[in-house]
């Protein structure tokens, strides 16, 4: 893992190194914040965006909506980059209309 201080949000390096949907939502559902970016200003979305990983993003937005924090992903939506906008948007649009 990403050593203290570097920058690296404990929630990024588990999406980058470890690569699971099961890990990435129970860090989310025990408050792990998908807003924080690193230093070069990259968010867990747009980590799991670049690395082609789905399952992952959907696994956080689920975690996000059961926990009542789905305002996040919509506060998220404004400030992200074109490709990792597009993508958020795709797996919002799905998990929004999962039944609950």
């Amino acid at each position: 893992l990403a050593p203290a201080g570097s920058g690296v949000a404990p929630l990024k390096v588990a999406i980058d190194e470890a690569r699971s949907p099961r890990l990435a939502a129970l860090l989310v559902a025990h408050g792990a914040d998908t807003a924080s970016v690193d230093r070069r200003g990259t968010s867990a979305f747009c980590v799991a965006e670049s690395k082609g990983l789905r399952e992952v993003a959907l696994a956080m937005a689920r975690a996000l909506r059961d926990a009542g924090r789905w305002e996040e992903v919509e506060r998220q939506f404004q400030t992200m980059p074109p490709p990792c906008r597009t993508f958020i948007r795709s797996v919002a649009t799905e998990v929004l209309a999962e039944p609950l």
